[in-house]
């Protein structure tokens, strides 16, 4: 039967393991012979942490025994060793409990069932965060991007957008949901020619933060900026300071002085 399984006896209060499948062993890096002819509770559930998991496991049980009909357990969250590790590491199960009825009505055993969700429940944490995360850039005035590069054979390519606010989204008139996870490139072509993409692969290679200012004038912008790069772990953090408007009012005036003399 494949699945994480145990097959227990209705022999309350001790629920004897009857079987366990080889999904649910390689799951816990647990030996059959651990567990067979043992009650439930003498291998699960004894340490402190895991008391409150015991206590629901044990109603559930009960519900199975009382009405013969299969019992969802509320998901459950407790510490686990790591396969590979040993480590301690927290674990997301969903559990079910289902009778094993004869034919004469008589409950001759009890499945339970696990589903690991703990992947699931994690992506759904770290989409919180995101856009938790999200939201606080958003409020940023300046643009701000971090990059993953793109590497081939050894070199930099392209940069793929990790994370961007909507100051920086505006430039592409688009969002920062829209931009991430797309190659810098296919936004903004011209980037190539720029130190706006020299910079970043400089800063990623050497580990060192540069500042310097950028007139872009390509893929139909023209945009004056002080640009930031730092490298973090396998990104690269670009902040900008975008002072275009004073730098037009710049060069109007200058242009104005021109035309005096």
């Amino acid at each position: 039967m494949p699945g994480k399984h145990l097959v227990l006896l209705p022999d309350a209060p001790k629920f004897t393991i009857a079987a366990v499948t080889d999904d649910f062993l390689a799951a816990f890096g647990l030996h059959r012979e651990a567990l067979l002819g043992f009650g439930v509770f003498e291998v699960f559930f004894h340490d402190e942490q895991n008391k409150g998991v015991s206590e629901h496991f044990l109603h559930s049980m009960y519900q199975v025994l009382l009405t013969r009909q299969s019992h969802q357990m509320a998901d459950q969250r407790h510490r686990w060793p790591n396969v590979g590790t040993g480590e301690l590491e927290w674990r997301t199960w969903r559990p079910i409990n289902k009778p094993i009825v004869a034919s004469d009505n008589e409950l001759t055993g009890i499945i339970h069932t696990i589903e690991d969700i703990t992947h699931s429940v994690q992506l759904i944490e770290l989409t919180h965060d995101n856009r938790y995360l999200q939201t606080i850039i958003n409020g940023f005035k300046e643009p701000l991007q971090v990059l993953e590069p793109i590497i081939e054979n050894g070199q930099i390519i392209d940069f793929r957008f990790k994370l961007t606010n909507q100051a920086y989204a505006s430039y592409a008139n688009t969002t920062p949901e829209q931009l991430q996870g797309k190659r810098v490139g296919e936004v903004f072509p011209g980037y190539f020619e720029t130190e706006s993409f020299t910079n970043p692969v400089i800063t990623f290679t050497t580990g060192k933060p540069l500042t310097f200012e950028i007139h872009y004038n390509k893929d139909g912008l023209d945009l004056y900026n002080f640009m930031s790069t730092a490298k973090l772990n396998n990104e690269v953090v670009i902040h900008f300071t975008d002072f275009t408007h004073l730098r037009l009012l710049q060069l109007k005036l200058e242009s104005k002085i021109d035309e005096l003399n």
